[in-house]
């Protein structure tokens, strides 16, 4: 069933993109200002690759390569960086990613993603996308005894990507590149290890106008609250059938970098932290250090990096992890926030938490 609705969305959206330089230029003419800033974006990109084993749970459920194909609808902004994260050349999509992974027990998948590409230099570009994630087949005790990836149809989907890029006529472009999609549901339900896909992507992208990035320059931001305490609390499972949980709860202390980066739409942060499991009285608090990036939307702010455990290490989960903060602001000091930690590219632990931002004093 997942083959064919593939092979049935490849022919559908190539007899719509056929004629899609004509329609986006009509889209032009109808409402789009030649000054407005922004240009549409129609985009069509099959991908061949391979679900990857990160547990050894995963070697007995992958099957042959993987078939995808993703359709987007986006625009790109020809302004030059702003606060709120814009940036000249940075094309927003919204994208339906489609999957035949050749194994019974992964199946189909679908994630529908809201990403962003970032130019960087020479037809570089590094994408960062976040969705919702779909499995046609997940665990079941009875009929999908096996299926041990994911244990819910509906997951969260992470994209993280990196590409280059032309331009051939007027209003057309080629992408190429790796990208990885991740699905999980954060341990809501069990068992959870997740799908790493990573796919070889080509892509054909058509404009409402002729939009080249380039790389410029606008005023550093001048937010003054450069300390931040992190509160969280949130589950943790073995990602297994029947496996157990804890709740594990996190102090952080991190210090932002504000003018290290004065042209840019992201701020460097550094900073460490603690670990407790509540339901693990005999092991010892996790002490990590961490960096990263906040990504400025306004209210809304992306917060994402790489950490160290200095002690403490679980040696299932490893050493290191990828954490990802969404943070929504309430008062200039305070903000909410909804957060995914992955170890050995497995999000296992979702936390809520509350965010202090303090001025640092003169």
């Amino acid at each position: 069933m997942g083959r064919n609705f593939i092979c049935a969305s490849i022919l559908l959206w190539t007899l719509l993109l056929a004629r899609a330089p004509g329609a986006l230029s009509q889209v032009a003419s109808d409402g789009l200002a030649a000054d407005s800033g922004q240009t549409r974006l129609l985009l069509l990109s099959p991908a061949l690759g391979q679900v990857a084993p990160h547990r050894p749970e995963m070697a007995g459920l992958l099957g042959r390569r993987c078939l995808s194909v993703e359709v987007g609808w986006g625009r790109t902004s020809n302004q030059p960086w702003t606060r709120s994260g814009r940036r000249q050349g940075a094309a927003t999509f919204w994208s339906l990613h489609l999957t035949e992974t050749n194994s019974a027990a992964l199946g189909a998948q679908a994630a529908l993603l809201r990403s962003i590409h970032w130019p960087m230099a020479q037809g570089l570009f590094t994408e960062t996308g976040l969705g919702v994630g779909y499995s046609w087949t997940p665990y079941d005790p009875e009929s999908r005894p096996t299926a041990i990836a994911l244990g819910s149809h509906v997951n969260a989907a992470i994209r993280l990507g990196i590409g280059w890029g032309g331009r051939f006529g007027s209003r057309s472009a080629w992408q190429a590149g790796l990208r990885l999609t991740h699905l999980s549901n954060g341990g809501i339900t069990q068992p959870n290890l997740g799908t790493n896909q990573i796919d070889f992507a080509l892509a054909l992208l058509w404009s409402s106008q002729q939009n080249v990035p380039v790389r410029t320059s606008e005023v550093e931001s001048d937010s003054t609250r450069f300390w931040r305490l992190v509160l969280q609390a949130g589950p943790r499972d073995l990602g297994l059938p029947r496996g157990t949980r804890a709740l594990l709860t996190s102090v952080r202390w991190l210090r932002m970098f504000p003018k290290a980066l004065n042209n840019r739409a992201w701020v460097p942060v550094a900073g460490l932290g603690t670990t407790l499991a509540a339901r693990h009285n005999g092991r010892a608090p996790q002490v990590f250090i961490e960096a990263g990036g906040v990504w400025d939307y306004g209210r809304m702010q992306v917060m994402a990096t790489w950490g160290a455990v200095l002690a403490g290490a679980n040696a299932t989960q490893g050493p290191v992890f990828l954490q990802v903060d969404l943070l929504g602001q309430i008062r200039p000091s305070l903000a909410l926030s909804l957060s995914l930690r992955s170890y050995r590219l497995r999000a296992e632990h979702p936390a809520l938490g509350v965010v202090w931002s303090i001025r640092e004093r003169a």
